[in-house]
């Protein structure tokens, strides 16, 4: 049996010859826009008896008909019982088969989302059958003229009190717990370890911690629990009301005033160290007070230097972005956003909710979540294409560079880090991360930066996305950070 397949191009056709004779399956190809492809895929009704003939044949040693042996059951027989299905059995075959040779071929290798097949009208129930598919690309990008591009940077300084905070703030690690024993009532300022829980059955499945340290004087502390637990005595039960912060993990506790019933287990007080040249040594940043000022000053500078940086490259990517005028393929934008949503709904409610039995219908909570996603994929296109202007590229070395200076940084062999990005997707995903970091930096290096003490223009708002995790496990809400 020979078999020669020809190649799609554009606007051409595929056929296959099986001894002698063409099987014709027609591929048209039309760009429609610069980031989507129309193909309009045509079946043969000889490819499709073909096929309907080799399920009837894979039928005919399963099936039972009375009056026959099982596998001799006559080709007319099977025709007549079964041949509708048969059909509609091969067209499914052969849907997913052309779909797969269509995406194959050079017009359509650049595919980053497809539709679904659509059909004019029902499906036929003989002869060639028909479909359409929605093909989309990433657009063609230029980076124009990207630089030299002008953008503000903020002068920054560090103040007496922001190095006395962060003084006091060492000061605080470098304190120990000592136990209370001279009295049982809970005073303000105190370290505290608690047992408490929702008062309420419902919204005790979502807020409740045993034997759990929580710092009075702590920022991560919920103030209204910080007030209410003064006064109490060590060891007996009491109610107290809780007004929960808006940002509460759990929806349903969000900004509620919840009673909850709390057991002081113990009372210890921080033994602060003095701020003496003896406490200075023992941060490791100078040997002297005069010196640990200087170091604490010279450290809060270059952190809020290098926050303004990253402020500042924001706003030249924000410059940069706004300049290129192109197409996004929208069903991928769709698609993005979707994702997001759903990835966010997992989160509150867990990997395993099922959204279709809910009966929620998560597109109406994508008109949030579409413009950054639109502005995320215009940013990675324009920076991709600095990238290709300047060939950036991202080598072998470059990620084992990367993978020990992680590894030092998490305290980890790096073969662990390496481990992360086995998957030939997982190091496709990182080496694209590193050049956008490249081609940012190169954007950034090529820019005018005016060092200013306030912006002539406002910041934009940015929204900040939060990091991917695995961790499934359901947790309670918590007093205290």
């Amino acid at each position: 049996m020979e078999v020669r397949v020809s190649e799609l191009n554009a606007t051409s056709q595929r056929i296959e010859f099986v001894s002698g004779t063409a099987v014709v399956t027609h591929m048209v190809v039309d760009r429609t826009s610069p980031v989507e492809q129309t193909v309009e895929v045509t079946v043969s009704a000889e490819r499709v008896a073909r096929e309907a003939a080799e399920q009837l044949r894979k039928l005919s040693g399963k099936v039972k008909v009375a009056g026959f042996r099982p596998g001799k059951v006559p080709t007319a027989e099977l025709q007549k019982r079964y041949g509708a299905s048969a059909r509609m059995e091969a067209m499914d075959a052969l849907l997913n088969r052309t779909m797969q040779e269509a995406l194959q071929q050079p017009a359509l290798r650049e595919a980053v989302h497809f539709s679904e097949p659509m059909f004019e009208g029902q499906a036929p129930t003989e002869g060639a059958f028909s479909y359409r598919l929605i093909v989309e690309n990433f657009p063609r990008v230029e980076p124009g003229e990207w630089k030299g591009l002008a953008v503000e940077q903020l002068n920054v300084s560090v103040s007496d009190e922001e190095v006395a905070a962060d003084i006091t703030r060492l000061q605080q690690e470098h304190s120990t717990l000592e136990p209370v024993e001279d009295r049982t009532e809970v005073q303000a300022g105190d370290v505290l370890t608690v047992s408490y829980i929702a008062a309420d059955p419902e919204l005790a499945k979502l807020l409740g911690g045993r034997d759990e340290q929580v710092d009075l004087a702590g920022n991560g502390v919920i103030p209204s629990f910080a007030a209410g637990v003064v006064g109490l005595q060590v060891g007996v039960e009491s109610t107290i009301s809780v007004d929960m912060p808006e940002n509460s993990q759990s929806p349903e506790l969000a900004g509620k005033t919840v009673d909850i019933r709390v057991t002081v287990n113990s009372i210890r007080v921080r033994n602060l160290p003095e701020l003496n040249d003896e406490f200075a040594a023992s941060t490791d940043l100078a040997d002297t007070m005069d010196g640990l000022r200087s170091a604490v000053r010279e450290k809060l500078l270059a952190e809020k230097v290098r926050g303004e940086v990253q402020a500042a490259k924001a706003r030249l990517m924000r410059t940069f972005v706004d300049s290129g005028t192109f197409a996004l393929p929208s069903r991928f934008v769709a698609r993005q956003a979707m994702a997001e949503v759903e990835q966010m709904f997992s989160q509150y409610f867990g990997k395993g909710f099922d959204f279709k039995k809910s009966g929620i219908d998560l597109r109406q909570f994508t008109t949030g979540v579409t413009p950054r996603v639109e502005t995320s994929l215009r940013s990675e296109l324009m920076l991709l294409a600095v990238a290709d202007a300047n060939q950036i590229q991202v080598s072998q070395s470059d990620l084992n560079e990367y993978f020990e200076k992680r590894a030092e940084e998490e305290g980890v062999p790096a073969a662990k880090v390496r481990a992360r990005f086995a998957k030939p997707e997982q190091a496709i995903n990182l080496q694209t991360r590193l050049r956008l970091d490249r081609a940012l930096d190169a954007l950034w290096e090529a820019a005018h930066v005016s060092l200013v003490d306030a912006l002539t223009t406002p910041d934009p708002v940015e929204e900040a996305g939060g990091e991917n995790t695995d961790d499934g496990a359901e947790q309670n809400e918590s007093v205290s950070e």
